[in-house]
């Protein structure tokens, strides 16, 4: 990294700025220019339309959450016009089950009930409620001790349901889920972040998935989950045969290819309006659990986080590039880069948030300008200590990390692997 002596002048002022190798260069006098707030390109008119909605209700969630911040969620009316749209679907999944049923029964040497009978099932098996499989590879309570008294810690602290569940991928992401029809809980987290973080980061990524059990957060819900797939695979099915119909030289098919697209669209609408119900909910969900990070580690350690998360692809970038020049591991890298942002980069990321998008309508989470303006108004400090506090300094903090490096070990393999892989198709350089 550049010595944070060297300079480079200004684009705009001429003025010598402090340069750091990896990261954007920012100046006092404005340059470079804010384009403002850029929403994704989008897909399609309908995903415009409901895009403008959300960007006008943006603003609001962050005083919903200041106004409700030590209270609980309550149901709203919304919900009702959730389930309004959740229940058809299921409804059409018991019916053509039970017509599958029925049509069989009475099919003997019937070729077209047999036919019938197999549209329903197949017809079933697409509207199917998908409750997912607890994965066989999740990490128990008895394998981490240390790791799941941090996460009672933190439930003592955020509430919501007990965890029994961890489980750990390679990649640089953290989630919660429920699995199978117990809802059993899983948090997920990324070998990345393992690699990464300090164990009191870790504590932090934690909490805010906690956070998302006890805010009844309708993006983690099993049924919206379920309903959302299930609408997206109809859309998706629907006008994949409508536009192979465009094919056809008949009249009649490609009147049959204009209705399969008129459905899909209808489909892409339903499921869309469900997102659009949904999204406030999803939103201020997002920035309470923000509010159980703060709870936890404190206000000033979450807002250091989530400036750290706006540079996440810098830091792998740069890690990336000193792995290959240094012939050093990219998990030790990444790690101290990390670990070593400067405070100006975490600056010029903050000063670059005006150009995000404002609302995109199947992003739950709240633009990052808005999550770290929700922390600086609260004003959250952390707990007094408690038996339940997790400080900076815990000794359980140092058997939390040496459980997760040796938990993780695997995950990071293969997080090296996959980099190692990308590095070779694309630079033909392989870091260790």
């Amino acid at each position: 990294m550049i010595d944070p002596s060297e300079t480079r002048p200004c684009g705009a002022c001429g003025k010598g700025i402090p340069a750091y190798r990896g990261y954007a260069s920012w100046c006092d006098c404005g340059w470079p220019k804010s384009r403002g707030s850029v929403n994704p390109t989008k897909r399609n008119p309908l995903q415009t339309y409901f895009e403008k909605r959300q960007a006008r209700r943006a603003a609001a969630a962050v005083d919903i959450v200041l106004r409700s911040s030590n209270r609980s969620p309550l149901p709203h009316p919304r919900t009702l016009f959730m389930y309004a749209i959740v229940a058809p679907i299921f409804a059409a999944f018991l019916a053509s089950s039970y017509l599958c049923v029925l049509l069989f029964t009475r099919s003997v040497n019937n070729p077209i009930l047999i036919v019938s009978a197999l549209i329903m099932l197949a017809t079933a098996w697409l509207l199917r409620p998908r409750l997912g499989r607890l994965p066989n590879d999740t990490i128990r309570r008895s394998e981490a001790p240390a790791l799941f008294a941090v996460l009672d810690a933190i439930r003592s602290e955020v509430g919501g349901k007990r965890v029994n569940h961890l489980r750990i991928v390679n990649q640089f992401e953290a989630s919660i889920g429920s699995y199978g029809l117990r809802g059993t809980q899983v948090v997920q987290l990324g070998a990345g972040f393992i690699a990464a973080f300090t164990p009191f980061e870790t504590v932090g990524v934690l909490a805010h998935e906690q956070g998302h059990s006890a805010n009844r957060d309708p993006g983690r819900s099993r049924l919206i989950y379920s309903t959302r797939t299930t609408l997206a695979n109809v859309a998706g099915l629907l006008s994949g045969a409508g536009h192979d119909a465009k094919r056809f030289q008949h009249s009649e098919e490609r009147l049959a290819g204009i209705a399969l697209r008129g459905l899909a669209t209808v489909a892409n609408f339903v499921h869309l309006l469900l997102l659009d119900v949904t999204w406030k909910d999803r939103q201020t969900a997002e920035l309470r659990a923000d509010l159980g990070t703060a709870r936890v580690v404190g206000t000033k350690a979450a807002i250091r986080q989530m400036e750290k998360f706006l540079l996440l692809d810098d830091i792998m970038n740069f890690a990336n590039e000193r792995a290959m020049h240094l012939d050093t591991s990219i998990a030790d890298e990444l790690a101290a880069t990390y670990r070593a942002v400067p405070d100006r980069a975490r600056e010029g990321a903050r000063r670059k948030l005006a150009d995000e998008p404002t609302a995109h309508v199947d992003v739950s989470h709240p633009p990052w300008r808005d999550r770290i303006d929700l922390l600086q108004r609260c004003g959250l400090l952390p707990h007094p200590p408690s038996e339940s506090m997790i400080t900076e300094n815990s000794p359980l903090l140092q058997k939390l990390d040496v459980e997760l490096r040796a938990l993780s070990q695997t995950a990071i393999e293969r997080m090296v692997v996959e980099i190692r892989d990308f590095n070779f198709k694309r630079f033909g350089t392989v870091p260790r």
